[in-house]
């Protein structure tokens, strides 16, 4: 019994052993730990072209549309109402120019592009093309310029949104 009792106090846990090693070894990779996940994290990307195996048909149309119209996301935006000389388009463009990510610590926009039809009529009107209203308004027409001189605005997410 006196052997046993011994043993048991002699006999030290696995962590009153190696606690020190552990904490030692995991603070020195703490560093590369976090570094990973975060990296991991940004590159994240979910596309549905992935997901397609190759041979499938859809796949290749898909291929095909990209190959020629690329695959940027655009938002038209406007309303009844939603003239060029409304005041409001100006102001969503400006608030869409300035839309940060909501998951983002580092303000990243949301849109890349954002442009109106009166900001691309102003830019027509000014330097360097100085075309006249009626001829700026004729060639946004179809456009950024709809029938009964209804517009919109446009913003194209950014790579992040």
């Amino acid at each position: 019994m006196r052997e046993f009792a011994r043993r048991t106090v002699n006999k030290k846990s696995f962590y009153s052993r190696f606690g020190l090693t552990i904490l030692v070894v995991v603070t020195a990779f703490l560093p590369f730990i976090v570094y990973g996940a975060y990296t991991g994290a940004r590159s994240n990307e979910n596309v549905v072209a992935d997901w397609l195996p190759s041979h499938f048909e859809e796949t290749k149309r898909l291929n095909w549309f990209q190959e020629r119209f690329g695959s940027a996301e655009m938002l038209a935006v406007s309303w009844d109402g939603c003239k060029l000389n409304n005041r409001s388009v100006k102001q969503l463009a400006g608030v869409l120019r300035s839309a940060a990510l909501p998951c983002s610590s580092q303000g990243e926009k949301l849109f890349a592009k954002v442009f109106s039809g009166p900001e691309m009529l102003d830019t027509l009107s000014g330097d360097p093309f100085n075309l006249k209203q009626r001829r700026a308004i004729q060639r946004m027409q179809g456009w950024l310029v709809g029938p009964m001189g209804h517009t919109c605005v446009v913003a194209q997410l950014s790579r992040q949104g």
